[in-house]
């Protein structure tokens, strides 16, 4: 029998834990509503604009962190070093190709000067 154990919200994402029993074991289940980032890359996109990131240029996507973590997971990557280094950078270009709907259309145009 599995129970659930804990339940925390931060930052978006709801973290639950549970106990399965029969295995001795706990397992950790993450959500996130990812509705909110396509809703947002819809209107961007719209607009035509990519953001810009001071010291870093124009943004590339919004990934919902769950989505990231499924990523890696799915991939067999730890998914720390997936999000928190640069040794993984072509498995997220991967990603934004497998997840148009959540990349900026125009992230590699040049921005007009003002």
């Amino acid at each position: 029998m599995t129970k659930l154990i804990g339940q925390e919200t931060a930052g978006g994402i709801t973290e639950s834990w549970f106990y399965d029993e029969a295995g001795d074991t706990i397992h950790i289940h993450r959500e996130q509503d990812i509705e909110d980032a396509i809703e947002l890359m819809a209107a961007i996109n719209a607009a035509g604009e990519a953001p810009y990131i001071e010291g870093l240029g124009k943004a590339v996507a919004e990934v919902p962190e769950v989505l990231a973590m499924r990523w890696a997971a799915l991939r067999g990557i730890p998914w720390e070093k997936f999000m928190y280094s640069r040794e993984y950078d072509d498995e997220w270009r991967r990603m934004f190709k497998a997840m148009k709907r959540l990349t900026y259309e125009n992230h590699g145009k040049q921005q007009a000067a003002h």
